[in-house]
């Protein structure tokens, strides 16, 4: 039976044509709908490391101004969100959420983001602060994820946190040396006086477990 022709050429061949281009489509769209839903699944297993914790905005001021552990602040909010930071937290490095797992990666993966910065120690404690509370805790999840578990995340959002939550005035910090001498064993002949300090560690038991201790110190935890 002869086909049915135009001046284009074969009707026959140009309706296959256009099935085939839209079975293409659809089988494009259909791996795509796959690869997001994949993607939200995984999202979805993740959790924050079993270290996880939230800070205060009095506590996060006070990791930052005195710097008692290995740290790195990241601001995770979305690429579009260009609001200025608090001027306390204007050191942290930007990291929108959805990329923390590609840039904790490696070393590697690291400097790509962040050259010229030290690829942080599995040990470092990860702080992540944004506008919700859905970033913070998928960035800290991410971390989990690629083998960073002391993950942190500001308790509520940065709007709580440029609220200028101040701290008590009336602390005296020593430093860790200082701490040291105290703390530590008398010689001969020291100079130090004989009368010590006693130094309290008011810590839960799971984090003199995590975190170690110091020397002599007297635990007594504080809840």
């Amino acid at each position: 039976m002869p086909s049915v022709t135009n001046d284009g050429g074969s009707l026959t061949s140009a309706i296959v044509l256009t099935l085939l281009a839209w079975g293409v489509r659809w089988l494009r769209n259909e791996l795509s709908r796959h690869k997001k839903e994949e993607a939200a699944r995984q999202r979805e297993k993740r959790s924050p490391g079993r270290f996880h914790a939230a800070l205060s905005p009095a506590a996060l001021r006070m990791l930052m101004e005195t710097g008692p552990y290995p740290h790195i602040v990241f601001d995770v909010r979305d690429a579009d969100e260009t609001d200025p930071l608090p001027s306390e937290l204007r050191g942290s490095l930007r990291l929108p959420h959805n990329l923390v797992a590609q840039a904790l990666g490696n070393a590697n993966e690291w400097a790509q983001f962040f050259h010229g910065i030290q690829y942080p120690e599995s040990y470092f404690m990860l702080v992540f602060v944004g506008n919700t509370k859905e970033q913070q805790l998928e960035a800290a999840a991410a971390a989990s994820s690629v083998g960073f578990e002391r993950t942190m995340t500001l308790s509520g959002s940065l709007m709580d946190f440029s609220q200028k939550v101040s701290l008590q005035q009336n602390f005296n910090y020593i430093s860790r040396d200082a701490v040291a001498a105290l703390v530590s064993p008398m010689s001969e002949g020291s100079l130090i006086p004989t009368t010590r300090a006693v130094l309290l560690d008011v810590r839960r038991s799971d984090e003199r477990l995590l975190y170690g201790a110091i020397r002599n110190s007297v635990h007594i935890p504080g809840a």
